[in-house]
């Protein structure tokens, strides 16, 4: 994994890094995900680090290839797909923020009452 270290600290600082492979992402491992938040690309690869994180990559419309990682590989297991959803996807945050105004509603109720 060579060709990753250049790169490692930005990606887990959180950045998001242009990439450019010269040859196709798959034969480092790579593999191919269909279930990922939309941002543009035409396809999502996937490459499971041994820290429990993953390496996202999208292929863009116009051939550019951006990286991030998420903190959390889904693809490990339950928890793990529920924890990434949850604290990595802006669907997640959402689903979040509402279950908080939720509770919070329905403690303020039950305190009136």
């Amino acid at each position: 994994m060579r060709w990753l270290t250049p790169y490692w600290d930005r990606l887990r600082a959180g950045e998001k890094i242009e990439f450019t492979f010269t040859v196709h992402p798959q034969t480092f491992g790579f593999c191919r995900i269909t279930l990922a938040e939309q941002v543009g690309q035409a396809e999502d690869w996937a490459l499971s680090m041994t820290d429990g994180s993953r390496l996202h990559l999208w292929l863009m419309p116009d051939g550019r290839w951006v990286m991030h990682r998420d903190a959390v590989d889904p693809a490990r297991g339950p928890i793990e797909a529920v924890v990434h959803a949850v604290t990595e996807s802006k669907a997640g945050k959402f689903f979040l923020f509402a279950a908080l105004v939720v509770g919070i509603g329905a403690l303020a109720r039950s305190a009136r009452a």
